[in-house]
């Protein structure tokens, strides 16, 4: 594979694609950093790397051929590029797959569905914390966060090559599935540790009004992650992301199971 310089031109394009709508219009998304480009490439179809010239040398050859283009530049041109506090040595494109949404759901499979996430690095521990407790297909509302933005990408670690995201109304998947239970976390739900756990939905709620009413009314199991001690002082609520993890983790190893 040959390493081109990166002209100002090819420059100014891909800086673009540090703005959503840019990314929209030309259906890519980005991958900052070694290990989150070469992680991507092994699941998603490649695009463009670019990089300073002694990483992109480290990177194996079969990687790189992967791409159809490959530029090498300096920090400063990278800095250009990076929307993170501290410019990586690489950053990838990669072309976004579609995901369509299933009209049935498998009983027999534990999903995730997400009300409202709106912030990115919270999206990408949870698919991240998702691939972990072997959930493959998270559905999440239209106004959940950009699973593409970049900040997300960076924190799944590479795990939205094992996990779908498809977006969708959460209510009507839920009613097209009438046998499939839905459990919802609650603040006036039951004790998850008292709760025989099954497969079904797991919906996790916006950061700060948690589960929309619509979303409530659909609950078929409501859950409660209690603090300990219950009767001490504790904060209002888990933060999403870690409840999910709890939540998941009570799912695959809980006694009750």
């Amino acid at each position: 594979m040959e390493i081109e310089p990166l002209s100002k031109t090819k420059l100014a394009a891909l800086a673009q694609l540090k703005l959503k709508k840019h990314r929209d219009r030309q259906a890519l998304f980005v991958a900052e950093g070694m290990k989150c480009a070469i992680d991507t490439a092994a699941c998603f179809d490649c695009e463009t790397i670019v990089g300073i010239p002694d990483a992109l040398i480290s990177v194996h050859e079969d990687v790189l051929a992967k791409f159809h283009h490959v530029y090498s530049t300096d920090a400063a041109n990278l800095k250009k590029l990076s929307q993170l506090a501290t410019a990586p040595e690489v950053i990838a494109y990669f072309h976004r797959p579609e995901s369509e949404v299933p009209e049935k759901l498998n009983p027999d499979e534990l999903y995730l569905a997400l009300d409202g996430i709106q912030d990115p690095g919270n999206l990408g521990t949870i698919i991240r914390t998702a691939d972990w407790f072997g959930v493959k297909t998270i559905f999440a509302s239209r106004d959940t966060a950009d699973v593409f933005n970049p900040k997300t990408i960076q924190a799944t670690m590479g795990s939205l090559s094992r996990v779908t995201i498809c977006y969708t109304d959460l209510c009507e998947l839920f009613d097209r599935n009438p046998d499939v239970p839905v459990y919802g976390t609650l603040l006036d739900g039951k004790d998850i540790y008292r709760q025989p756990l099954g497969n079904g939905i797991l919906c996790m709620g916006n950061e700060g009004r948690g589960l929309r009413e619509e979303t409530k009314r659909r609950v078929s199991c409501p859950l409660f992650i209690p603090p300990f001690p219950p009767n001490a002082p504790h904060p209002e609520s888990l933060n999403v992301a870690i409840a999910t993890a709890v939540a998941l983790s009570q799912f695959r190893y809980g006694k009750e199971n």
